[in-house]
């Protein structure tokens, strides 16, 4: 069982804004550098706005991860992990909604971008996933058509059932209006509703309804609403999925070298028994991991290059169970 946390901190982050009115300073210099240029003269500075993009927002993530692995036996393996993680930004595009269908194309006022905090628009708060794979027990030294040959052990030997569980909380989404409620000059900077009074939150109304659209109220004209960025829950995903088949992998016939100890590269090495230390796997590149694990652990080892592919394909023996 593993036990992760993960934060990060994200400065000079991209955001998209309509400034307006030659009254920000910001534009004010952008104006007196296009005026200094060759192309001053050919310009025409009576605009209304700009649209331009800072590096003045930030991103926050923060995340628990719990995961465990379980092989009861060389034929049963499983695995589950969740991850609690949250994700907080200014704003989650730089390319208007390109990148994200259910975000702000630009920032609802570019003079305070704090006002514009909240999750971000990928930001998946639960995610839960869950497998497993159960080499069946037949053909060759199974319980199953253990003495199989010929046509009986291909058509046996070499089957799997695997399972997948996904489960995922829902995206956010952000209520918002295009019309120029706040006078700024823009239509372009959508803008929030006020919260009604007395309403804090949004809870579905029903599968096919996120929110009820009388918790919002139009926010006096000349000001901004104070809602916040992806106050909603959008709808979260389930699926499941099974299958049965050859595994297609490098371990093909399934098996071991006679007198091999298990030894997984993701896991903490066992009691290794003594002599030459030879370390293998399917095609000789995770056993490098292995083999480095032993000699930081103070035992010298060699790598077996051809490894499983190379042994099985000989014909050499080989033990399985």
């Amino acid at each position: 069982m593993a036990i992760h946390t993960f934060g990060s901190n994200a400065v000079d982050w991209e955001e998209r804004v309509d400034l307006v009115r030659l009254r920000d300073e910001r534009l004010a210099r952008l104006r007196a550098q296009l005026e200094r240029s060759e192309l001053g003269a050919l310009l025409s500075f009576d605009f209304a706005n700009i649209r331009y993009k800072m590096s003045d927002a930030r991103s926050f993530y923060n995340a628990l991860q719990v995961g465990a692995v379980a092989q009861p036996s060389n034929r049963l393996r499983a695995q589950v992990s969740y991850t609690f993680g949250k994700s907080v930004d200014d704003q989650s595009s730089s390319l208007g909604r390109n990148e994200f269908g259910n975000g702000q194309a630009r920032t609802i006022d570019p003079y305070n971008p704090k006002l514009n905090r909240g999750r971000s628009d990928f930001d998946v708060r639960h995610s839960f996933s869950a497998n497993l794979s159960w080499d069946l027990p037949l053909g060759p030294g199974r319980a199953v058509g253990g003495s199989a040959k010929g046509v009986g052990r291909a058509l046996l030997e070499g089957w799997q059932v695997a399972a997948i569980f996904t489960a995922l909380s829902g995206i956010p989404v952000s209520p918002i209006f295009t019309f120029d409620q706040d006078r700024d000059a823009t239509t372009d900077n959508e803008q929030r509703p006020d919260w009604a009074p007395g309403a804090a939150r949004t809870t579905p109304v029903s599968r096919t309804q996120l929110f009820d659209p009388d918790l919002f109220v139009l926010p006096a004209i000349g000001s901004r609403g104070n809602v916040g960025r992806n106050v909603i829950d959008g709808p979260g995903l389930a699926e499941a999925g099974a299958a049965t088949g050859e595994p297609n992998e490098i371990d093909d016939p399934p098996g071991r070298i006679p007198g091999a100890a298990n030894a997984p590269w993701n896991e903490p090495l066992p009691e290794l028994p003594g002599g030459e230390l030879v370390a293998y796997c399917g095609s000789g590149v995770s056993s490098c991991v292995t083999l480095h694990r032993a000699w930081l652990s103070g035992r010298e080892g060699r790598l077996y290059p051809g490894s499983w592919s190379e042994w099985s394909k000989r014909g050499l023996p080989l033990e399985r169970g």
